[in-house]
């Protein structure tokens, strides 16, 4: 078996995901949030996209919006993309999550939506990343990290607040929950 690491290492990268956290609060005004979800809530449709590791986290996004707005869409990362792709119109969203190492797949799927006249959001870690440099807005997350890995704790809390933000803004939000309960619940979907 491998040696243990030290008890400060745990410590470190908690230490460092507080730090991310705060970061990442002070770059990302409550006017640049309040903006993303208006034009969330104002969207015709939503296409929602991030691989390699932003893969989880777009997943999230789009798993939590979907249940308090129609018309949210996970877009495929194979051959089905294209098919997906061909459904957006001007007006349309496309929310990218893109941290490093940057998808080339993603930033062609935002190109094509800025061509065919859709908004464009990126979660992403600098404005100077790829997907933030075709983005109308960007939000930051910071990605500072002990391990190889960059860290998602400011990423998921990005999440966390737009999922907050549309459900409490949209008055139809609480319908679509409303529904997704009673269907769960006919199924009887969870055990407890």
């Amino acid at each position: 078996m491998g040696k243990s690491l030290p008890e400060k290492t745990y410590a470190r990268i908690f230490q460092m995901d507080v730090q991310n956290l705060k970061a990442t609060e002070e770059i990302n005004s409550p006017g640049t949030l309040d903006r993303v979800v208006k034009e969330i809530i104002r969207a015709p449709r939503i296409g929602f996209i991030g691989f390699r590791t932003s893969h989880a986290i777009a997943y999230l996004l789009y798993y939590f919006l979907s249940r308090v707005r129609k018309h949210c869409e996970f877009l495929d990362t194979g051959e089905n993309l294209t098919n997906q792709l061909i459904n957006f119109r001007p007006g349309d969203l496309l929310v990218a999550l893109s941290f490093p190492r940057y998808s080339r797949q993603t930033i062609e799927v935002l190109r094509y939506g800025k061509k065919i006249g859709c908004k464009i959001i990126a979660l992403t870690d600098t404005p100077i990343s790829p997907a933030g440099q075709i983005a109308d807005i960007v939000l930051l997350a910071e990605r500072k990290s002990a391990a190889y890995f960059n860290s998602f704790t400011s990423a998921v809390t990005l999440v966390n607040c737009l999922a907050a933000g549309v459900s409490l803004k949209s008055k139809r939000s609480l319908e679509m929950l409303k529904s997704f309960d009673q269907i769960d619940n006919e199924w009887k979907n969870f055990l407890i």
